[in-house]
């Protein structure tokens, strides 16, 4: 009996050891970042796991929604960035501290943030 359930009891340390190991299911992208644009100002930019982001720049904020496509996210902020710029594609680095917000406009200037 003392066996058994030592067994079943290695079994369960196991199964616990190893589901603390697994993503919780939360997007690579979740996070806040935040940098210095080109023309001095400061954004921050806060990709929540709802599928959510806020764009904060200089303090005019800016609630939208991302979506992953491929290896990059797009930005959607229904036009109260401007709708000559969006979607905003944002890309990761390869170490996955930081991201490059750009458009496919040639009027936006990129913006590498930081992982905060």
């Amino acid at each position: 009996m003392k066996k058994t359930l030592s067994i079943l009891l290695a079994a369960a340390m196991m199964f616990l050891l190893t589901a603390c190991g697994e993503s919780n299911g939360e997007s690579k992208w979740v996070g806040t970042y935040s940098g210095l644009t080109a023309s001095g100002k400061l954004i921050s930019v806060v990709i929540n796991d709802n599928n959510k982001v806020i764009y904060n720049s200089a303090g005019e904020i800016h609630n939208g929604t991302w979506e992953e496509e491929g290896d990059e996210l797009r930005f959607y902020f229904d036009g109260s960035i401007g709708e000559e710029y969006e979607p905003l594609l944002v890309t990761m680095s390869s170490d996955g501290n930081s991201i490059i917000v750009d458009s496919e406009s040639s009027h936006w200037r990129a913006g590498t943030f930081i992982r905060q």
